[in-house]
């Protein structure tokens, strides 16, 4: 069975299925001490905020300080003030539990984003709905499947990951995740570049159609994952692997290497990370630059030319705030190399 979604992550990955199973917690409101709720809540917080510092500690080893800072939102999140005090109040005003309550005004401020035009802004819904999660089932004193424990070759599925859970996979184990939601600006998609495993999200009911031990097949570039695929499938995108991990150790040769066009004109790239809001922003897409021997310059993103001279790569380089670089130099020898 082949299923369609979003490639967030470029890759293949072939391995058995490791299914994400979030901890269910029945939310309802009830009649409880509005003292003894709050001190839940107070106590919830503070382990949640001991929890995010340890997965932000995992996240600056699996990753880097840059990709560790985004837990530092997630701290700010669970102390928030405002929100903090909203959950106060609706427990004193209402005379209801700290569940309910945590759970009502958290989902006010994730629907509020979710609800937002601009898609970077839009996957800020998925940060407060992590925090939440924590907050929720430390109240509840619960658990949800730990990836940390992943200790065998598998691709990762599940409704969602959350940051934190993309933070923590070791991608020694965990060769890539499939999910139901989700896409290409949020945060567990930018992780999952960076520890460059495969992701496709987006499959709307893939853990329905999955179970533990199926094995599955996932095209990170092409957004499509094959469950329990036959044996030409897996010889198949076997070999694509293999001519992938080939290309990569050829552009390795290249790194560090000055980047010059055949005609001399010397070319400087820099990453950025996405912190706009600005709807035209492409957050973390491939661009590739195509300078043939001639001289002229091509912008593509995914083999469709965007730009055509060098003044118009200027112009759009200018506009993007996130970008990451394959610089191609195109000679009758069809030589490759990279700049970073």
């Amino acid at each position: 069975m082949k299923l369609k979604g979003i490639g967030a992550s470029s890759g293949i990955a072939i391995a058995k299925v490791f299914e994400l199973i979030e901890a269910h917690v029945e939310i309802k409101k009830e009649t409880a001490n509005p003292v003894e709720e709050v001190k839940k809540l107070e106590d919830a917080i503070a382990d949640a905020i001991k929890q995010i510092e340890q997965v932000k500690e995992k996240a600056a080893k699996n990753l880097d300080a840059e990709h560790a800072a985004v837990f530092d939102a997630h701290i700010q999140v669970a102390s928030d003030p405002m929100m903090v005090d909203e959950v106060k109040s609706l427990i004193e005003s209402e005379k209801a539990n700290a569940l309910w309550a945590t759970n009502e005004v958290f989902s006010k401020y994730a629907e509020m984003f979710a609800g937002m035009e601009d898609a970077y802004m839009k996957e800020r819904a998925a940060d407060i709905k992590d925090v939440a999660k924590r907050v929720i089932n430390s109240i509840a004193g619960v658990k949800s499947s730990d990836v940390s424990s992943i200790n065998e070759e598998v691709i990762v599925v599940g409704e969602d990951l959350t940051p934190s859970d993309t933070a923590q996979l070791n991608k020694e184990f965990a060769l890539g995740f499939a999910t139901n939601i989700g896409g290409r600006t949020s945060h567990s998609a930018i992780m999952a570049r960076s520890l460059e495993i495969p992701a496709v999200l987006g499959l709307k009911d893939v853990t329905e159609k999955v179970a533990t031990g199926d094995v599955l097949i996932i095209d990170g570039d092409a957004g499509v994952v094959i469950i329990n695929p036959t044996e030409a499938e897996i010889t198949e995108y076997k070999t694509k692997q293999e001519a992938l991990a080939k290309e990569a150790e050829e552009l390795k040769k290249f790194i560090g290497k000055e980047s010059k066009t055949a005609d001399g004109h010397h070319v400087e790239f820099t990453k950025w990370r996405c912190w706009t809001s600005r709807k035209w922003c492409w957050s973390c897409w491939t661009i590739q630059i195509r300078i043939p021997i001639h001289g002229c310059f091509w912008l593509t993103y995914r083999r469709r030319a965007i730009c055509s001279t060098w003044k118009d790569v200027e112009l759009l380089l200018e506009l993007l705030t996130s970008v990451e670089i394959k610089l191609f130099l195109t000679t009758n020898s069809q030589k490759k190399w990279t700049h970073s």
